[in-house]
């Protein structure tokens, strides 16, 4: 009874992460990677767990890169919400130090002139 278990387990791991690969989808790779090292190498070949693994390392670094570009665009304009805004998403992304400091030194910059200036209106 107890393989059963370990087999029904073993193929959800297996069709979760295919799913995940089929979806390019950051969180339900690492999702799925982690119930499938969990299920282990017997249960799930080692290179499904690899691909995936390299998948979710693409769309890692492509989820950085649109960060970092919606944070250049947003240190050009004078919006202090929308360039809070783009600092959160790039440090969930995994953004370097020095961009994240150069965009934090902007906002400053932005919100001290705001402040200067007062409400609009």
């Amino acid at each position: 009874r107890v393989p059963r278990v370990a087999a029904v387990d073993a193929l959800h791991a297996l069709r979760e992460l295919h799913r995940a690969i089929e979806a390019c989808d950051v969180d339900q790779l690492r999702d799925a990677i982690a119930a499938a090292e969990a299920a282990g190498a017997r249960s799930v070949d080692p290179q499904e767990v690899a691909f995936a693994t390299a998948m979710l390392q693409i769309e890692e670094a492509r989820e950085r890169q649109q960060a970092l570009q919606a944070l250049r665009r947003a240190s050009d304009c004078e919006d202090v919400a929308r360039l809070r805004a783009a600092i959160g998403r790039a440090r969930a992304a995994g953004a370097g130090a020095s961009e994240l400091e150069v965009a934090e030194a902007a906002l400053e910059a932005l919100s001290a002139r705001q402040r200067q200036l007062g409400p609009r209106g």
